[in-house]
């Protein structure tokens, strides 16, 4: 086999030393057992599949992805279980590696509160120290003190409420507390959580996630006769992240505060408004001003149409929208379902199917058998013809929208943004981007009178 410097460099993404010779490259993928390369004579299929498996190495599924091309399955298929288990566990890359007693010791209340003093940067406080670290990772400076991933994604971090016994707070006594992390805070603000999106946490640089854009073709011969050459095709979805920002204001003697419940509250809080902008954004984004592109705004995405000017919402047109997406060959895992805004399911709930049966559209918290949920995010004011205040619909396979997040929380504090009512400003920074990995799979009504 011949070890080109393309190979080389797949290779060394994979974790071989760089600057391997030839032998050492046949080494180490005799070590990995990486069996992508009996597609060597299709350089294509070989440098798709070791993408594949760097993406996997990355999340610690590297044997069972390798394993996974060994009986035959396709990179498609490898990436699909790559994303499913995304959404279960975030990659350790963004992590910087807390234990669990250090997890303990760190206080977001405490971290608030030195930040609101300007002690933030002078004291040599524990939350400092986990801050500079997380900047080395991500190699960024915060616009206020990073929150890690290790803090944000650990579903059972043991909090610690710190009360200073002394005049210095060198002494602390200090409670474990169990605490929701806020990734999972966030996760349960959002709808679109509901509806089975793939979330991809605690990543770290810019994220290609391969797709099948094309697949070889079958012939009927003749006798001797001869198959046209056709090869798969591959393209990439890509994600860059993109900041969005939340805040909230709080008294500063809520902020002197240490109990679980109040840390809870402002992490609910500022949860609360990073996923309303996320999936304002992860629907409507125009992917201009810094905004990634929504599902509505995405160029593949299947469109019906009720009218000239706009019509009332009809059983044949919402039906229409799972046809057209049936017909890409999109097939249901389990998370297909619409998604309206308040004043379409009100008219859903109160227009019949057909005149005179007395089933309504909307039914059971579905329509047609498949869920239906309701945000409104999704407007209502749009317009088309003479028609007004029209309403947006959208019915989809709702696990190929990827909502990504990058490293950690940037938490800048403001003591003087309400000065006359002693408020305190909480400002919330999340990395985060949005894609779509097939847009055929969704399809939109833009047009619906309400």
């Amino acid at each position: 086999m011949k070890v080109t410097e393309a190979l080389k460099r797949k290779l060394e993404a994979l974790g071989m030393k760089t600057g391997a010779t030839d032998e050492e490259c046949r080494a180490f993928i005799a070590e990995k057992n990486i069996t992508v390369l009996e597609d060597e004579k299709k350089p294509e299929n070989m440098s798709r599949k070791l993408e594949v498996l760097e993406i996997a190495q990355r999340m610690g599924k590297f044997n069972e992805i390798s394993k996974m091309f060994k009986d035959g399955k396709s990179p498609e298929e490898c990436t699909d279980v790559l994303l499913r288990s995304a959404g279960e566990a975030a990659p350790t890359t963004a992590n910087i590696g807390m234990s669990e007693k250090e997890k303990k010791e760190y206080s977001f209340m405490r971290a608030l509160r030195l930040k609101a003093d300007g002690k933030f940067e002078t004291e040599n406080s524990f939350e400092r120290e986990i801050s500079e670290e997380t900047a080395k990772v991500l190699r960024k400076i915060p616009n206020g003190f990073f929150v890690p991933m290790d803090m944000l994604s650990n579903r059972a971090a043991s909090i610690s409420t710190s009360l200073p016994t002394s005049a210095t707070g060198s002494n602390l006594i200090a409670t474990d507390l169990l605490s929701g992390s806020f990734i999972d805070i966030l996760r349960n603000e959002l709808i679109l959580n509901k509806l089975g999106v793939t979330f991809l946490t605690g990543l770290v640089g810019n994220v290609a996630i391969p797709k099948q854009s094309g697949g070889a073709t079958g012939y009927w011969l003749a006798e001797d006769g001869t198959v046209t050459a056709s090869d798969l095709k591959f393209k990439q979805v890509t994600l860059t992240p993109k900041t969005v920002g939340a805040f909230t204001e709080v008294s500063r003697q809520l902020l002197l505060q240490s109990s679980l419940s109040v840390e809870t509250l402002i992490k609910q809080d500022l949860a609360a408004c990073l996923a309303q902008a996320i999936e304002k954004g992860a629907l409507l984004g125009t992917g201009a001003n810094n905004q990634p592109t929504g599902v509505i705004n995405q160029t593949d995405v299947n469109a019906v149409a009720m009218g000239t000017n706009g019509a009332v919402p009809s059983w044949e047109k919402m039906v229409e929208m799972e046809t057209i997406v049936a017909k890409k060959n999109v097939y249901d895992n389990g998370t297909m379902a619409y998604l309206v805004n308040a004043a379409t399911r009100g008219v859903l709930k109160a227009t019949e199917k057909f005149s005179g049966t007395g089933k309504e559209i909307w039914q059971n918290g579905g329509i047609n058998e498949y869920k239906a949920f309701m945000t409104n995010v999704l407007p209502s004011d749009g317009t088309k013809g003479t028609g007004t205040g029209l309403s947006t619909a959208l019915f989809g396979r709702w696990s190929d929208l990827l909502i990504a997040l990058w490293g950690g929380l940037d938490i800048n504090v403001n003591p003087f943004s309400s000065d006359t009512s002693g408020a305190v400003r909480i400002t919330a920074l999340q990395s985060c981007d949005v894609s779509v990995r097939y847009p055929e799979a969704f399809a939109k009504i833009t047009d619906l009178k309400a």
